[in-house]
């Protein structure tokens, strides 16, 4: 549980730092570590998902980062599958693996998670992971086609981000858009 514990620790102190001037530190140091996230992911499968769950969503930008998509997504389903997660929990999650699926070029799975985040982080009232959720759907929208919807939802997020000063989320959602006023 401990172990468990601070290795959840160290991958939320790093996602502080993932996107910014110390990022390679941050980024070596969770690749020293893989082999602990993988002990402490194997413990929470059998004691504590949920902990589980929020250790692979604090990992998700450094799975997605450095090639350890699949792992991530295995985490992931194995760690949400049967279980009845709490929709603050749940939401994240949904958002992760939309992520690493959008990541590995899997469209209409995340484009199913993305929606289904949407909707849970609406319920619980989750916002950034709700920002995220939208921020997607229209990026996935816009990849489909879907201009207005996609317009939609990235002008939400883009509200959102700016409301909960998020300027990471907000320029990743400029880009979208403007990507999105090129088509």
């Amino acid at each position: 549980s401990r172990h468990a514990e601070h290795f959840l620790t160290v991958a939320q102190a790093a996602q502080a730092h993932l996107e910014g001037p110390d990022q390679g530190a941050w980024f070596d140091r969770l690749s020293c570590e893989q082999a602990n996230f993988q002990a402490a992911l194997h413990w929470c499968q059998d004691h504590d998902r949920a902990l589980g769950v929020r250790l692979c969503v604090a990992l998700t930008l450094f799975w997605r980062s450095r090639g350890h998509i699949g792992i991530g997504r295995g985490w992931l389903h194995a760690l949400t599958a049967g279980d009845t997660l709490p929709a603050l929990l749940l939401g994240p999650a949904l958002v992760a693996a939309c992520r690493l699926a959008w990541a590995q070029g899997d469209v209409e799975p995340a484009r199913r998670l993305a929606d289904e985040a949407r909707a849970v982080c609406a319920r619980a009232e989750e916002g950034d992971a709700y920002a995220e959720a939208l921020n997607l759907l229209g990026d996935l929208e816009a990849h489909a086609g879907e201009i207005q919807a996609a317009r939609t939802h990235l002008d939400q997020a883009l509200v959102l981000y700016r409301d909960l000063g998020r300027p990471a989320g907000e320029a990743e959602t400029l880009h979208f858009l403007s990507r999105l006023a090129t088509t």
